[in-house]
């Protein structure tokens, strides 16, 4: 039987995978808004509700690694931190970087976002590293800090 120009649609239909209709591609969230809310509310709390933010853009957000930390205390019984304890603050704030200059634990300019304070988000974690059972802990779990 000779072939139709059907055939020859579904085929090259086929051949580019266009076989199947796709639906509508949704946003997809990795992150439960609870976990991101405790995260601002930590930030906050340890900033006097923003009035000590290291800016004025009114903007806070919690850093990528401050979600995993808040997100992992939630999760897990323990939560082991590494690279943040140094008592020359002489570790990088960032894993890719070489120490900072004058082993300060000051973030870089570059990395200093008005958005960001990874200085506030190590201070509470080495605080609840020190007080595993501080009332601003909120039913988190214990910290270690290495």
């Amino acid at each position: 039987a000779p072939a139709k120009p059907k055939d020859f649609e579904f085929f090259f239909e086929a051949a580019a995978n266009r076989t199947q209709r796709q639906t509508a591609l949704r946003p997809l969230l990795l992150l439960e808004p609870k976990v991101y809310s405790k995260a601002v509310a930590h930030l906050c709390q340890a900033t006097a509700n923003g009035r000590e933010w290291h800016t004025d853009s009114g903007v806070m957000r919690p850093s990528t690694g401050m979600l995993a930390v808040v997100f992992a205390t939630q999760a897990c019984h323990n939560v082991s931190l590494f690279g943040l304890r140094d008592a020359e603050g002489c570790l990088p704030n960032h894993y890719y970087d070489p120490p900072p200059e004058g082993c300060s634990r000051d973030t870089p300019k570059q990395y200093n976002h008005s958005f960001h304070s990874f200085e506030k988000e190590h201070h509470l974690y080495r605080r609840w590293a020190r007080h595993p059972k501080g009332k601003d802990r909120d039913g988190l779990a214990s910290v270690h800090i290495f």
